[in-house]
Order: C-alpha cells, then sequence, then structure tokens
C-alpha cells in the first residue's frame, strides 16, 4: 500500500467500553521556572490530560508548579495540541512522494544523548490512599507488589544504568473523598506522608495507589511528571492494578513519551496515540507484562553498551541485508538504525522474538495478536517479528507493515516490505528464526546493479580436471556473493567470488565427450541475478611414437610417427627442426610418414613431432633424433 501524503490530525482513538484497558494517559513536561517575582521558586509543568471517554476522546494541559519546598501548586489550563509532529511523521512515514526532504523533520525528532556512565539508585516511596466512601482501596502489600515489579522491570531494562531499585517504604493514607481530588492534591498528600524526602531529588519516587473505586472519576490510570533521565526524580499516582502502568509512569519520570501506532493509508498516515503495543510506554492491556524497551528507547536514555548493540545504515547505502539478533539478547546486534538523508539516525529496528523478559507480553501471547474494530483503517495484529519505530518529539511510534488494503502487522515477518520516507527507503524482511531476523535495506537512489556472468572451462583430455573460471558483474562494479556451478545439470560447485571472480578445478576427472558447464548467480541485495554456460568437448587422449632412420647426406630421410587412441585418430603431423618447420603429413589409420630434405648435412638432429589432434582425439607431441651421416 503506497501513501502520498499524511495526515495525522485529529488523532485516531478507538477504546472499547468492554475491553479491559488503562491507560496511562497524564504526563507531566518540564518547562522552565517562573520568572514572575511573586511566585514561589520551583518548576513549572506542563500536564497533559487526556479524556478516553466515548469515540472522540478530548486531550487539554495544565499547568501546575513543582516548588523548592516540595509543593504542588496548580496554575492556569489551556488547550493545546501538539505543534509541529503529524508534519514530522508525514515526512518520515510516508511511502509517497514527500512535499520536503526528510532534513526536514529533524528539528522535531527525538535527540540520543549520552548519559553518565555512573549508576543511578532509584528508590519508590509508596502510599496506599484508604478511603471508605469507595471500593478498591490497596493493601500496603498489594501495592509494594506492584511497585517491586515495576521496579524490577526498570533495572533489568536499564542494563547497569540502575545499580539498584527498591521500594524503600510503603504506608498507608487515610483519606476519604479522595475521589474528588485533583492529581495536584493528591502528588501534595503523597509526598507529605514522607516529610523528610525530597522528591525532586535524583532517584527518589513516590507513588500514591489511588483506590479502583476512583478510576471513573479521573477517566485516567496514571499521571507522572516527564523528567530528563535516570537522574529525575518525581510523583506518580496510580489508579490501576496492573504494575505496567507504574512502569509506564517511571517512564515519564526518565524522560520517555508515548509508544504509539502509525498506519500508512492511501491518502496519508493515521497516528494512534498509545497503541505502539510492545514496550512500557504504550497502554496498559489486560494483565499483560509491558516488552523490552525498544531501541528507539534505549538510545535516547543512553544505556550502557547500547552503541555496540546497534548497527548503523548509512544514508544511501548499497542495497544489503543486516542480521538482528532478539531484542532481549544479552549479545549480539540488537537494534538496526537507518539514517536519512542528513545521516540523522531516523528508524529503528527492533527484532521482537517474544523470548525471555517478552515471554509475557500481549504480542507474545496465545491470542491471535489481532485487534479488529479498533482502527478505522482495518485490523492490525501484534505477533512476533521485525518492528519499526520513529522518534519524533518525545514520543516514539511503531510504523506498521501494511499486509492488505484494510489489515496490518504492527511487526514484519518473512517476505513483508514497507517504504518509508517518500520512497527513498525500503525495508524487506528476508526471515525469522528464533535465534534471528534478517533484512533488507534499499535506498532509491542506489539501486541494485544488473550483473553480467561469464564462465571459462580449459581444455583437457579425458582423465583430467578442467579449470573452471566465473566471472560476475557489471562494467564498473564486480559482485559479490556466491556462485553455484553445473556439469552438465548436476551441481559441482558452491564458490565465494572474490573481486568479481573465482577459480578452481572440477573435483573429479572430466570423461570424454561434449560437457555443458553453467554457472547461476544468485545475486545480492546489491547485485542482480544472473547466469551463464558453456559447452565443451573434453578429447579422447592420445599418444604419439617417433621412429627415425639412419641416412647419409644426399638421401632423404624418413619419420614415421604412429598416433594410438580409443578413437580414430585424424589430423596432421608436423616436424619441427629446433623452431623450424621442416616438414608434415597426413595421419591415415594411425600413421604419418614425413619426407624430410635431401639437402641436411651430416650431424645429429634434435625433431619435435607435434599431432595435432582431431575434432574428438587430443593433440600429442614426442621427441626424436634424426642421424645423417657423411656420403662414402
Amino acid at each position: 500500500m503506497s501513501a502520498a501524503g499524511l495526515s495525522l490530525a485529529p488523532m485516531h482513538w478507538k477504546i472499547p467500553a468492554a475491553a479491559a484497558v488503562a491507560a496511562a494517559s497524564l504526563v507531566v513536561s518540564a518547562l522552565p521556572a517562573l520568572a514572575a517575582d511573586d511566585a514561589p521558586a520551583g518548576t513549572v509543568a506542563t500536564v497533559s490530560i487526556d479524556s478516553f471517554g466515548g469515540t472522540s476522546p478530548r486531550s487539554r494541559e495544565d499547568r501546575a508548579l513543582l516548588t523548592d519546598d516540595g509543593r504542588v501548586v496548580p496554575l492556569a489550563s489551556d488547550v493545546r495540541a501538539p505543534a509541529g509532529e503529524a508534519a514530522d511523521v508525514r515526512a518520515l512515514v510516508g511511502a509517497g512522494p514527500a512535499s520536503g526532504t526528510s532534513g526536514a523533520a529533524a528539528a522535531g525528532r527525538t535527540t540520543t544523548v549520552a548519559r553518565s556512565a555512573a549508576p543511578v539508585a532509584e528508590q519508590l516511596y509508596v502510599v496506599t490512599i484508604q478511603d471508605s466512601t469507595t471500593t478498591g482501596s490497596f493493601s500496603t502489600s498489594r501495592a509494594a507488589a506492584v511497585a517491586s515489579s515495576a521496579a524490577a522491570y526498570w533495572k533489568r531494562e536499564a542494563r547497569g544504568a540502575i545499580s539498584s531499585f527498591t521500594v524503600a517504604s510503603t504506608v498507608p493514607l487515610a483519606l476519604d473523598g479522595s475521589c474528588a481530588l485533583d492529581y495536584e492534591e493528591v502528588f501534595q498528600a503523597a509526598a507529605d506522608a514522607y516529610p523528610k524526602v525530597d522528591f525532586l531529588a535524583p532517584g527518589k519516587h513516590v507513588v500514591a495507589f489511588s483506590p479502583l473505586g476512583c478510576a471513573d472519576d479521573y477517566g485516567y490510570a496514571g499521571v507522572a511528571n516527564v523528567g530528563e533521565d535516570f537522574t529525575t526524580g518525581g510523583y506518580v499516582q496510580v489508579i490501576a492494578d496492573e504494575w505496567g502502568v507504574l512502569a509506564h509512569e517511571l517512564g515519564h519520570h526518565f524522560g520517555l513519551g508515548h509508544a504509539d501506532l502509525a498506519l500508512q493509508t492511501p491518502t496519508g498516515v493515521a497516528g494512534y496515540e498509545y497503541f505502539g503495543l510492545f514496550g512500557p510506554q504504550a497502554l496498559q492491556l489486560d494483565s499483560y507484562a509491558p516488552g523490552a524497551l525498544d531501541g528507539a528507547w534505549r538510545a535516547q536514555l543512553g544505556l550502557p553498551g547500547e552503541a555496540a548493540r546497534e548497527q548503523v545504515v548509512r544514508w544511501n547505502a548499497a542495497p544489503a541485508v543486516y542480521t538482528l539478533a532478539p531484542l532481549t539478547s544479552s549479545g549480539g546486534r540488537t537494534t538496526l538504525v537507518v539514517n536519512d538523508d542528513t545521516n540523522t539516525p531516523t528508524f529503528f529496528l527492533d527484532y521482537r522474538s517474544g523470548a525471555a523478559g517478552d515471554a509475557s507480553t500481549f504480542y507474545a501471547s496465545d491470542r491471535t495478536g489481532l485487534l479488529a474494530g479498533w482502527f478505522d483503517e482495518g485490523s492490525v495484529s501484534f505477533r512476533r517479528g521485525v518492528t519499526v519505530s520513529l522518534p519524533i518529539d518525545g514520543d516514539v511510534y511503531t510504523v506498521a507493515f501494511p499486509a492488505t488494503s484494510t489489515s496490518y502487522r504492527a511487526a514484519g515477518r518473512t517476505g513483508d516490505e514497507l517504504t518509508l520516507l517518500g520512497g527513498d527507503v525500503t525495508l524487506k524482511l528476508i526471515s525469522q528464526t528464533a535465534a534471528g531476523a534478517q533484512v533488507q535495506v534499499s535506498y532509491a537512489d542506489n539501486p541494485r546493479v544488473s550483473t553480467t556472468a561469464k564462465i571459462a572451462v580449459s581444455t583437457v583430455t579425458e582423465r583430467s580436471r578442467a579449470k573452471v573460471t566465473v566471472t560476475v558483474g557489471s562494467a564498473r562494479k564486480k559482485a559479490s556473493g556466491t556462485v553455484v556451478v553445473y556439469q552438465d545439470g548436476t551441481k559441482i560447485a558452491t564458490r565465494t567470488l572474490s573481486g568479481g571472480k573465482v577459480t578452481f578445478s572440477t573435483p573429479k576427472a572430466l570423461m570424454r565427450g561434449r560437457h555443458t558447464f553453467s554457472v547461476h548467480y544468485a545475486g545480492t541485495p546489491a547485485f542482480g541475478a544472473s547466469k551463464a554456460s558453456v559447452r565443451t568437448t573434453v578429447k579422447d587422449a592420445s599418444k604419439l611414437r617417433v621412429t627415425t632412420t639412419k641416412v647419409r647426406t644426399g638421401t632423404s630421410a624418413t619419420v614415421t610417427a604412429r598416433v594410438t587412441s580409443d578413437l580414430k585418430a585424424t589430423g596432421t603431423v608436423r616436424v619441427y627442426r629446433g623452431s623450424t618447420y621442416v616438414g608434415k603429413a597426413t595421419v591415415k589409420s594411425g600413421r604419418a610418414t614425413i619426407h624430410l630434405p635431401r639437402s641436411w648435412k651430416a650431424k645429429s638432429y634434435a625433431l619435435t613431432v607435434k599431432y595435432s589432434g582431431s575434432t574428438t582425439v587430443a593433440a600429442a607431441s614426442a621427441k626424436a633424433t634424426l642421424v645423417v651421416l657423411p656420403k662414402k
């Protein structure tokens, strides 16, 4: 399916009322501190509140001041739309001709930042709100279990950037009527439960578990301030029993936005916030666990050793196939980074195999992984395969592979193709196994080179091995890869080209007769396939026996040549004295007699006798000595 353009506004949401979905819908983005003289010291934060009611969700933004003395002060509200994000995604995800260069969208892209090498010790301070006016208040043990699971997730996914992540304390807080409180009041009440802890200090997080009975009142599952990296602490409120919601909110503390979904359409690209259903920054679907961090998030966080796990494809590189280890692997290349025309990292490809930490995710479950009726453009399946992630303005879009005109795959499988950057880049899934996946990346401006194959076979006699020479390439480039060589339809060798050429001997001696040798070059992503063949005749071996008679000067000497072979020998025998030709005769019944000139002086002469061979009998040669005596 191709896309001539892109339209991402408004974003499309479909959440069936019957689905057990808890979406983390409230995030806080840090802004510079207030400059007003009468404002308390602190940091202004923008709070984006997304309402999930019905089929027309609404989004608004609040503002809050996180004061230096630990208070949360609500400020004025306004309604805003994300600026520029839709245009950025349109320029990068669109399969059809783009209105501008992909580099124009680079400003909105999430930047990979090198983080401090010092690991951070993270601590969770848990508050369970006990409200007798509603139902579903968390016990301290249950809240601690949820918090421990979320902490363990981040300890694992940080890959050494977090030295420890513990639940430092869990306390109950009696607070009747809590469902009517704003998130600022919940933040403040939770922080007040730990008066000696500074939650703006690195690694300090306070988590308020509101009763599940408040879910309808709040209209969201979680809220947290968005930080910069693993050193950011802050405030979290959750109204959900799944630890994935808390893991999501902690992701905001660490600077991560949302995992979204992008679907190419015939007229553009549709975006669905929270529906990149693989990692922690997506919505919480039922009780499934979040999967491993996408390579794009890992790059943004600057995880230790991440550069060694990435393989970068520079702009306009020759077509090539790259191998990805599963994203959950401890070693190997786990992320393929595809650059745009400014050589800016743009798309991050990961292989989701459903192994290790991803075993309990939705995409790896026994369910079909199909979400039908949720999206205007058609059904989307979430299964094992290669995901394509695009970081934009703090969020990461999973770009789905079109399967049919009304269906998509969020993770591509063998044979799937995806065209991006206005047709400049094409991704093709070559193979996938439990051990890894192979992806071909090609750029429109560096297409596959057409090749010509050639094969030559040396002339040999029966019961000898022939030398085979194969060359493959174009007028300007020498091909790489392997060739398969056949003799009379039977494969005799598979060889690797070096500089577009390979030479080898036939594995067995050849029998006499006509033989056909052919070479098949299957090609590579960079070089097109080609083939060639040649016919050769292996001749019957022959032997040449030569006799001479002594003569005296003035007498014509004769040289008798006898050719022996399995087949009837025909052709010519020539005699040379040194390099000088001195006579010839036709072979008849395997014999030729050559008469030499009478003028030779008395002496001994070394002769070379050569049989020319025929179409079926091989040539042969022999040495002989002729003695010319003086006259009596």
